[in-house]
């Protein structure tokens, strides 16, 4: 007596198949969470860049003058103008935004996730040295863009020559 042969797949073959499907999906998940976090990154990045440029026309408009703004708006300490309000007309509403700010959201409560260095505040563009990338002009209000890099968290910076790094944590000198 002669078997006959059955044209499907056996139940041990189809296993093996779900199996590497599902050990696939396990090794491309992390790096898929890590690309959406890299995207926020670099977004936050172009952010600030476009923010520069905002920064030094409003310099050239006001005499050379850096922008005299409230640090932390909400605490109401300052009859000065949060940074949004200062620049409107020279940046784009959404470029105060970083993707990542969802944890304390900065944006919602200062207008902006960015912190503005008070020390350059009221200073002549032109007393800075020139193609100065050592002095930082707005970073993020915290560590919001945590990485395998920096497991607490990095801060992006935007120096005043217009360059922009992350850092983990903050130097405020």
């Amino acid at each position: 007596m002669q078997r006959m042969k059955s044209k499907g797949f056996t139940i041990l073959e189809l296993l093996v198949v779900v199996g590497l499907i599902g050990l696939l999906v396990g090794i491309l998940v992390p790096y898929l969470g890590s690309s959406k976090r890299q995207a926020a990154i670099r977004a936050c990045q172009s952010n600030l860049k476009s923010l520069a440029p905002a920064v030094r026309s409003y310099t050239l408009d006001h005499r050379g003058l850096f922008p005299e703004v409230a640090n932390m708006p909400s605490l109401g300490i300052s009859e000065l103008p949060s940074l949004p309000e200062a620049l409107e007309g020279y940046a784009s509403f959404n470029s105060f935004t970083c993707p990542s700010d969802i944890d304390v959201p900065f944006h919602e409560r200062e207008g902006s996730s960015y912190e503005y260095n008070t020390q350059i505040a009221g200073e002549m563009l032109d007393s800075l040295p020139r193609g100065d990338g050592l002095t930082w002009m707005l970073c993020d209000y915290g560590p919001f863009h945590a990485s395998s890099a920096f497991a607490e968290g990095a801060i992006n910076y935007v120096f005043v020559n217009g360059d922009v790094s992350g850092t983990q944590g903050r130097d405020d000198d």
